[in-house]
């Protein structure tokens, strides 16, 4: 998996835009995969802190890492037993 097959399966599963970053970007209070060339790091991002750091060797893994992260944390899409709210 990569970079932009991971953005597809968030897309399709209902994850919340603000709640990931895959470009590396200061991105706040979300889960972000970081190309370091010669590693890949999935961190999550807290009050401008790197928070539980996890390093790669490949794009598939860290990928694979963040996906399964993002699935595990409830914050990131809205719960299925809640309407959504107005887009306003």
């Amino acid at each position: 998996m990569n970079r932009s097959e991971l953005k597809q399966i968030l897309e399709t599963e209902g994850f919340y835009p603000f709640s990931y970053d895959l470009g590396g970007g200061p991105a706040p209070e979300s889960h972000i995969l970081e190309d370091r060339a010669y590693e890949w790091a999935v961190y999550c991002s807290e009050r401008g802190n790197h928070v539980s750091e996890e390093v790669f060797f490949s794009e598939s893994e860290a990928c694979e890492f963040l996906l399964n992260r993002m699935r595990n944390d409830p914050s990131t899409k809205p719960r299925a037993d809640r309407p959504r709210l107005p887009p306003w």
